[in-house]
């Protein structure tokens, strides 16, 4: 991804156990933990950005959120 005016830093905090997983795949393909979690998301996004948690389905189920790849549809009368 590298830097560009697409593309903004996201610190996160983890599991060691998570990291350690994350740290082991990323060396075996010779890139950094960082870009390899930005592929996570990125992987996340491209499938339809599905609720993660109960709250997130519930926000979702109401409309509070659409996937990045779809635009809301338009109310007919």
């Amino acid at each position: 991804m590298g830097k560009s005016s697409h593309s903004e830093v996201l610190g996160v905090q983890c599991r060691k156990a998570l990291v350690a997983k994350i740290s082991e795949r990323a060396n075996a393909i010779g890139i950094s933990k960082s870009r390899f979690a930005a592929l996570i998301l990125e992987k996340w996004d491209r499938e339809g950005a599905k609720p993660v948690s109960p709250a997130d389905s519930a926000i979702v189920a109401i409309g509070g959120f659409y996937p990045s790849n779809q635009k809301p549809q338009k109310k007919t009368k």
